[in-house]
């Protein structure tokens, strides 16, 4: 599967949306070009280094050489004085 089918893919699962009714991805970076940077190479290898970096959907997106895909949903700021029912103390 192309990264770029991934990245929708693991997008939509952390803001739980349904991919077909999210902004399509090339409105946020060129996919074609994305997949090719992911493809193996002419000897069919992996790439060993280096990652794209982008924001899609409210969320930081993080493709990495081996093709592993990274999302974190980006949080609204809010008063330090709020504190976070998830929070270790």
């Amino acid at each position: 599967m192309p990264v770029s089918q991934r990245v929708v893919r693991a997008v939509a699962i952390e803001i739980d949306a349904d991919p077909l009714e999210m902004e399509p991805l090339y409105d946020v970076i060129d996919s074609e070009a994305l997949n090719a940077l992911f493809e193996p190479t002419k000897r069919d290898a992996t790439r060993s280094t280096g990652t794209v970096a982008f924001r899609y959907a409210g969320c930081a997106v993080t493709v990495h050489a081996d093709g592993g895909v990274e999302v974190t949903a980006e949080r609204a700021s809010r008063p330090a004085s709020q504190t976070d029912s998830n929070a270790v103390n």
